[in-house]
């Protein structure tokens, strides 16, 4: 009864996450608008559907709660919430990196590091890239090709694309954590997304 769609039809984008919870959620990924299942990452609440869907390689455990979450979480999305966590940076030093390969000139990496600075001061820091030709063809429509009116209603961005569903875009994620004492912990986290896609591969019947 859980349901994740990754890129609404008439979002254009691949980032934006449509989450359903027994049935309820929301497709509309407009600004104005609380996703109705909420999303956290590392406990900070994402407002917003757009870059919900994050491609991320130092995943802990991925939690769901059914229902509206007010109690746990501080806000009230009534379909519930996806509470993402993701790992602590270790005392020990190492990494990992995942590289994937495919039709249509697709090449992904996703990496990880850990970084031990002191006794009490550990970082980690992790990346993503996602690479891809589209796979949906564009085939223009009789006397829309060329001319004034084609050029008039640019895909995304300017011009025109010829294809739909390629992927560029990077992801960049680094976490700090200081063991101040027992009973006190410091984590500080930045993370970073850049997508330059063509829009999802979706067509109207």
């Amino acid at each position: 009864n859980v349901t994740l769609d990754a890129g609404t039809p008439f979002s254009g984008s691949s980032s934006v996450l449509s989450a359903f919870i027994r049935g309820i959620g929301q497709n509309d990924f407009a600004f104005n608008l609380d996703p109705g299942v909420g999303v956290y990452l590392d406990g900070v609440y994402l407002a917003r559907s757009v870059g919900a869907n994050q491609d991320l390689l130092d995943v802990d455990s991925v939690e769901i709660l059914k229902g509206p979450p007010v109690d746990l979480f501080g806000r009230n999305p009534i379909g519930g919430a996806i509470s993402i966590v993701t790992q602590r940076p270790t005392e020990e030093f190492g990494g990992k990196l995942e590289v994937t390969g495919g039709s249509f000139n697709r090449l992904d990496t996703k990496g990880i590091i850990n970084i031990p600075l002191a006794d009490t001061l550990f970082s980690s820091f992790s990346f993503s890239t996602k690479n891809s030709d589209g796979y949906q063809k564009v085939i223009d429509a009789p006397g829309f090709t060329t001319g004034v009116i084609a050029d008039s209603f640019p895909s995304f961005g300017e011009g025109r694309t010829d294809s739909y569903g390629g992927e560029k875009q990077y992801t960049l994620r680094g976490k700090l954590l200081w063991d101040a004492s027992e009973d006190l912990t410091v984590t500080l986290v930045a993370d970073y997304l850049n997508q330059d896609n063509d829009g999802v591969a979706s067509t109207v019947i």
